[in-house]
């Protein structure tokens, strides 16, 4: 069976690893991912194959929470719409029109909401608070699916080190019973004379 040592990538024999492409989505950039994949790599310092595998997980972990987190400031942005039906819709006025006019950017609209809320004392933060409380749930669920990809990546993270940890203990011990061997081979247990 081979070795650790054996599978290592940085022996001159081994294969190159060949992964499959990364899991980019629609508009994100190859380049930046392999910046982020060339940083972590060069952080953790792959001993393996078995690391190097370990490794593409960890980022395309953080690659995914960062997604995330795009998307999440991304929900602020396309359900503004609703947040401002809802803040309109709560001071009185009149939201349909209004709010999909003002989330259009038509400046009619955009000035005429925007009185609206100076003269009900909201600003543009109100505007995010009612977007937040309008789509909790989505929030919510980015939220679990971060939570779960820090969990993931955090626990491959650990399995790195806990391989290292366990290389080096298996070496610690292999390195004491070769020495108890030798001092064993070099000294001849005498037996007792039965003089005291």
């Amino acid at each position: 069976m081979a070795t650790t040592r054996e599978l290592s990538l940085h022996d001159a024999s081994a294969e190159p690893l060949q992964l499959p492409a990364p899991p980019l989505a629609l508009g994100e950039d190859r380049a930046t991912y392999d910046q982020l994949a060339a940083r972590i790599t060069a952080a953790v310092a792959p001993e393996n194959v078995i690391e190097e595998i370990w490794v593409r997980d960890v980022v395309d972990l953080v690659w995914e929470a960062v997604r995330l987190r795009r998307l999440k400031a991304g929900l602020f942005t396309v359900g503004a719409s609703d947040g401002m039906a809802a803040l309109l819709r709560a001071i009185g006025e009149q939201y349909d029109f209004k709010a999909r006019d003002w989330a259009a950017r038509k400046p009619a609209a955009v000035v005429a909401v925007n009185t609206q809320l100076s003269a009900a004392g909201l600003d543009m933060s109100d505007v995010a608070t009612s977007t937040f409380a309008v789509r909790l749930d989505q929030f919510e669920r980015i939220e679990r699916m971060l939570a779960a990809v820090e969990a993931r990546r955090a626990a491959a993270l650990d399995a790195i080190e806990n391989r290292r940890l366990a290389e080096r203990l298996r070496a610690a011990a292999l390195a004491t019973e070769a020495a108890a061997a030798r001092i064993e081979g070099e000294f001849a247990l005498v037996p007792d004379s039965g003089h005291a």
